[in-house]
């Protein structure tokens, strides 16, 4: 009987240890910046172009006004998607 409480136990632990682990997340976030860099307003966007953390920048947004890129020296390496189906853009 001793033995298979142990077992109950063992097995316990290892299934509490399965799902700790699977809900961690192991990518380091600075490794995650590097990446891609997420953005909704201008303000987030220019703040974005000017860190060096990021590479690439994805701006989204659903507005139906005119948008302008902004200038930032800064930002010569960097990738810009841009996703505002409904937006005019100008750079």
């Amino acid at each position: 009987m001793k033995k298979c409480g142990r077992i109950s136990k063992v097995l316990a632990f290892l299934l509490a240890f399965i799902l700790v682990a699977s809900l961690l997340d192991f990518v380091p976030a600075a490794a995650a910046d590097n990446a891609f860099k997420a953005v909704y307003t201008v303000k987030q966007l220019k703040k974005a172009m000017k860190a060096k953390s990021a590479s690439s920048i994805v701006f989204r947004t659903e507005t139906y006004n005119d948008i302008t890129i902004p200038y930032v020296k800064a930002a010569k390496n960097k990738t810009i998607y841009i996703d505002a189906p409904h937006a005019n853009i100008t750079n």
